[in-house]
């Protein structure tokens, strides 16, 4: 490198007052930088020069002054955003004097066409040879608008150069010099994604969708739209991709996984800051980041505003973020769905949920604080929803049928009430209780829902019960003597009432067997009037079903065979008069009997 003196000799410019300009040098105590060839040195060298298109105001010691201030500022940001994988070791810092004419250069501002070759000329002059990770900044520091490039590398560890202009009303631009000192480590910009038909993530125009990445667009993030003195954050997948993150500082969801995740601000730098999760089926990457207006992020007046695309509002702002890659190592933020005002927004509020496109990926916001957002994420290989069930069956008491093994089968009424529930065993096979039980001819809906959370499209079943039956076992029976009534179709397990007549009172209760038959033997009193009578069976589910017989008066009062029907637990002998298992039918021809032998007396005494 070539030795400067100092310069002292008079800058007559026009439009600027004449200067004497020293060619100073700096360089950082060694104590304070990384040691000189470490992964983590990032050796800088300053050249700094006059712009051309406003006035100058400041002396040549203030301007150095505040470029030193600056430097020191950019190392400590790039410290906290590397998480000390970058240190930027300022060697030397001087003013350019290329043509040595004893004179600080005075640039052309925005000089598009010719950046390249006043790099050139700067390195020449200074016998610069670059080493890896080092880096040339030139540096205008008054004189001119803002403007700067800032040479993307394919690697961090590669050497390069960065130009960048400053002045006018904001002498300092802290944050684009971070950001095209981020294009010198690899990094692409950040922008907004946002698709023109309302969904969240699809196909680019360019590919035959209606999806645009617009490139800046990202309003809080340091390769986005910065604004001066407020920096922004490293967006989040690039931070992993250089290793600025350790496993500490983001949660990696691979495979299925289903879970709540915490995360910290990623403005705070500290904490767990992200989400990086991978889609089980497609193996695309989507991250997901909170981010407040903390630290470098203070004073970001650009993330308060919002902007039209295609003729829909989309607000800016701090939130929940899900990202995804672009092009040349650039980031895009997914703009969540559209409010009741038609408005979205580049974040996501607590009740709203990212699905990515194929389905493997959902994140849910549960709940953000000041300094916090809680996730519920959910991946899944498995979007697929199983078949319908199918054989089904149902007699009113059970559905059987056929579904994908290890599916849990639901059934519901027709108002969706969930009337019971099966797992499909390894052939297929389910049997599924209803309760209650359904009546003949109602339809059901069955649906299928794998182990992974898929539902499979409602299959209907109509209810074909067998029909209620009660048959007397004897169709005349005399007073005294027993009968036996059989039931069937009734549910197994079911309680089943025996009453005399439907507003009579009940004389026994049994249990339906396996098969739901029911069986009562009963003898009949011997004040039983002759004639027709009518039992009455009542299923607690099954409804009811009556069966008659005829009565007919004993021949021999008072006897009876005592024997218990088939299926029966013994026989219930009924009281001839008062309590409660009194037949209705018994009391009522007693009491005719009585008003009759009444009248016959009543007329013998005449």
């Amino acid at each position: 490198m070539r030795n400067h003196r100092p310069l002292a000799v008079a800058v007559a410019i026009a439009a600027f007052a004449t200067m004497l300009l020293p060619g100073l040098g700096w360089s950082a105590p060694a104590a304070e930088a990384a040691e000189p060839g470490s992964p983590t040195d990032h050796p800088i060298t300053v050249v700094l020069a006059l712009g051309d298109s406003t006035p100058i105001t400041s002396s040549p010691d203030e301007l150095m002054a505040l470029a030193e201030t600056q430097i020191a500022e950019l190392r400590q940001y790039w410290l906290d955003m590397s998480g000390g994988v970058v240190d930027l070791r300022l060697e030397s810092i001087q003013w350019a004097d290329t043509d040595d004419d004893g004179i600080t250069d005075q640039a052309r501002c925005s000089p598009r066409s010719n950046r390249g070759e006043r790099i050139a000329a700067v390195k020449e002059d200074l016998g610069y040879v670059g080493s890896p990770r080092s880096h040339l900044f030139y540096f205008i520091v008054a004189g001119c608008s803002f403007g700067g490039v800032g040479v993307q590398t394919g690697s961090i560890d590669s050497s390069t150069w960065l130009d960048v202009e400053q002045g006018g009303g904001n002498p300092r631009q802290d944050a684009p010099i971070a950001h095209e000192l981020g294009h010198n480590l690899s990094l692409g910009h950040a922008g907004a994604y946002v698709c023109a038909d309302g969904s969240v993530y699809g196909p680019l125009v360019a590919d035959g969708g209606s999806c645009v990445w617009y490139e800046y667009s990202d309003s809080v993030s340091m390769m986005g739209a910065a604004v001066p003195r407020a920096q922004g954050s490293l967006p989040v997948p690039r931070a992993i991709q250089l290793g600025f993150l350790t496993a500490a500082d983001y949660t990696d969801v691979t495979g299925d996984f289903s879970g709540e995740v915490t995360l910290q601000s990623r403005d705070l730098l500290t904490g767990m800051r992200a989400a990086q999760i991978t889609d089980p089926i497609t193996g695309e990457k989507f991250w997901i980041e909170y981010a407040t207006e903390d630290r470098y992020s203070v004073g970001n007046w650009n993330a308060r505003s919002s902007v039209d695309w295609d003729g829909t509002t989309y607000r800016r702002g701090y939130g929940v973020r899900v990202l995804v890659e672009q092009p040349s190592n650039g980031t895009g933020v997914l703009a969540s769905p559209a409010g009741a005002d038609g408005m979205r927004a580049l974040y996501w509020n607590p009740g709203q949920t990212f699905t990515s496109p194929s389905g493997g990926i959902s994140v849910e916001v549960l709940a953000t604080s000041r300094t916090t957002a809680t996730l519920s994420i959910v991946t899944r290989a498995d979007v697929i929803a199983p078949a319908q069930p199918s054989s089904l069956a149902s007699d009113g008491f059970t559905v059987t049928g056929a579904a994908e093994p290890g599916a849990v089968v639901t059934i519901t009424a027709v108002d969706g009430t969930v009337l019971g529930s099966a797992t499909a065993g390894a052939d297929g096979l389910f049997e599924a209780p209803l309760s209650p039980a359904q009546l003949n001819g109602a339809v059901l809906a069955a649906t299928a829902t794998d182990q992974t959370g898929n539902v499979s499209p409602a299959a209907s079943v109509t209810v074909a019960r067998a029909p209620l039956t009660a048959v007397a076992q004897r169709s005349s029976v005399a007073t005294d003597e027993t009968q036996t009534v059989v039931g069937t179709g009734f549910a197994p397990g079911e309680p089943v009432q025996a009453r005399f007549g439907d507003a009579g009172q009940p004389f026994d209760t049994q249990v339906a067997d396996s098969s739901g038959a029911v069986t009562f033997t009963f003898a009949l009193p011997s004040a039983t009037p002759a004639g027709p009578v009518q039992v009455v069976l009542i299923g607690a589910a099954s409804g009811q079903v009556a069966v008659s017989f005829e009565v007919r008066a004993s021949a021999a009062p008072g006897t009876g065979s005592g024997a218990g029907g088939p299926g029966g637990s013994g026989t219930t002998r009924l009281p001839a008069t008062g309590g409660d298992a009194t037949p209705w039918a018994v009391v009522a021809f007693a009491i005719v009997g009585m008003l009759g032998g009444a009248a016959l007396l009543r007329r013998r005494r005449v």
